[in-house]
């Protein structure tokens, strides 16, 4: 038993220590994780990472290089909050180096991780198509059933892969970045 939650356990202790300055994110992850590793699963444990997705999409970068509260000069690089305050997307520094520094965050990242999205959709769908086959229909699937299940899983892990790769440094609240300046000095 216990051997069987190590998966799970570590999973969850790694992306704390990693993410522990943005906690929004971080609990988003970590409950992503405790879901996707665990040994039981159902439909309605997904509600346990949904209702964090509020605080984390805005700022993960999937709804525009600025997130949700902002406006972006793609030619340098550059999001314009609310309060007018610019920002190099992707990299940290200031506007007026944006031109200098040439990376950023681009549509292809962006894309790879709405393709991680609809995988996981995909395979969300599968498996609850063949768990109603197996549960309500009486049908023998349990090969598919399996195989749905670890598609399912590799799902959740791409998923958790690229949103951990799409975060940044600008993505974190002001907290974590202050944090993170005491740490240092």
């Amino acid at each position: 038993r216990v051997f069987s939650a190590l998966p799970q356990l570590s999973v969850v202790a790694v992306i704390g220590v990693k993410f522990a300055g943005d906690l929004p994110f971080c609990l988003f992850l970590q409950t992503l994780g405790f879901v996707a590793f665990n040994r039981v699963c159902t439909a309605q444990y997904f509600v346990w990472y949904f209702c964090l997705m509020p605080l984390v999409l805005p700022e993960s970068g999937l709804m525009g290089p600025c997130g949700a509260r902002g406006d972006t000069d793609m030619d340098t690089d550059v999001c314009t909050d609310a309060n007018n305050e610019s920002r190099v997307i992707g990299g940290g520094g200031t506007a007026r180096d944006a031109s200098d520094r040439g990376g950023g965050v681009r549509a292809r990242g962006a894309l790879r991780t709405w393709a991680s999205a609809g995988g996981w959709l995909f395979a969300q769908v599968l498996w609850l198509a063949l768990a109603y086959c197996l549960e309500f229909r009486g049908l023998g699937v349990f090969v598919p059933l399996w195989s749905a299940s670890l598609l399912f899983l590799l799902a959740n892990a791409w998923l958790m892969v690229e949103l951990m790769g799409r975060h940044t440094p600008e993505t974190e609240t002001k907290t974590a970045v202050k944090a993170r300046k005491s740490r240092v000095e």
